[in-house]
């Protein structure tokens, strides 16, 4: 077994940190709804996530062919299995 070298670890930990602030954003917009005072908030909590995305490509070396597959297999199976694509 490998271990993550420090740079590794340390991005997965903020990268779950900035997934968790964006989970409680959305919560609460679900259970106090949305309002466009509240978009901001909403698109920093999503730009941090996104960043720290690219971050975790780059610190473990994931080619963008491979994200865009497993993409396309998530968005088939969002096709099959809910509304989001009606």
């Amino acid at each position: 077994m490998k271990h993550l070298t420090n740079q590794q670890q340390e991005t997965a930990v903020i990268a779950m940190e900035e997934m968790a602030e964006l989970t409680q954003v959305l919560s609460k917009l679900i259970r106090f709804g949305y309002t466009s005072d509240k978009t901001e908030h909403l698109i920093q909590e999503m730009g941090d996530v996104l960043l720290l995305h690219r971050l975790l490509q780059n610190t473990f070396g994931i080619e963008d062919n491979s994200l865009d597959e497993a993409m396309l297999r998530k968005q088939h199976k969002l096709m099959a299995w809910s509304s989001l694509y009606e």
